[in-house]
C-alpha cells in the first residue's frame, strides 16, 4: 500500500498527541529534534527510513511493525513478531544452599563448596531442584514432600 509523506505525518501527529507528547519531548526521547519531527509530521521530510521509524515506535510506546504498515514498509512475519516474543530479561536475587553433597561410591558423604556455575546449573536442573531444601510451587500450590516423589517418580517413568 503506498502512502504520502503527508499522510504518514497526519497519522504520526494524531498518535504522537494520543500519547500528550510534544514534539520536543519525543524528540528529546529517542534524539531527534523537534524541528525534523516537524518536518516528518507536515510530510516535508519524506516517508522515514526504517531505523527512524523504529526510534518514533520506541518514543511513542507502541510496536514498530504498526508504523512500518503505517508508513507503507511491507513486513514479513518474522519482523512482525521480533519482539512481541522476546522478553526483557531480569535479574532476580534467589537463596541457594551453597553447599553440596556428594555421595562417594564406599557409602561415604563429602560436602564441598558450589560454584557459581553449578548453583546455576542446580537451579534449572529438575533433579537437583526436586531435591533441594527449597519452597516449590506448580501453579501457586506448594509441593511438599508426597508431591515431590510423585514428580520425581513421573520423571523417572519418563526419563530413565
Amino acid at each position: 500500500m503506498s502512502v504520502s509523506p503527508k499522510e504518514f505525518g497526519k497519522e504520526l501527529r494524531k498518535l504522537r498527541k494520543e500519547k500528550k507528547l510534544t514534539l520536543t519531548e519525543l524528540g528529546k526521547k529517542i534524539d531527534l529534534t523537534q524541528a525534523y519531527l516537524s518536518m516528518i509530521e507536515n510530510g516535508r521530510k519524506g516517508i522515514p527510513n526504517s531505523d527512524t521509524i523504529k526510534k518514533l515506535a520506541k518514543g511513542l510506546d507502541i510496536h514498530y511493525t504498526q508504523l512500518m504498515e503505517m508508513a507503507g514498509y511491507e513486513i514479513s512475519l518474522i519482523e512482525a513478531f521480533k519482539g512481541v516474543v522476546e522478553t526483557p530479561k531480569k535479574v532476580i536475587e534467589v537463596s541457594l544452599p551453597a553447599m553440596g553433597k556428594e555421595e562417594t561410591g564406599d557409602g561415604l558423604v563429602a560436602y564441598g563448596q558450589l560454584t557459581d556455575d553449578e548453583l546455576r546449573r542446580r537451579l534449572f536442573d529438575l533433579h537437583e531442584l526436586l531435591n533441594m531444601d527449597v519452597d516449590l510451587y506448580y501453579k501457586n500450590e506448594f509441593l511438599n514432600d508426597d508431591n515431590r516423589q510423585k514428580i520425581k517418580t513421573m520423571l523417572q517413568t519418563l526419563f530413565e
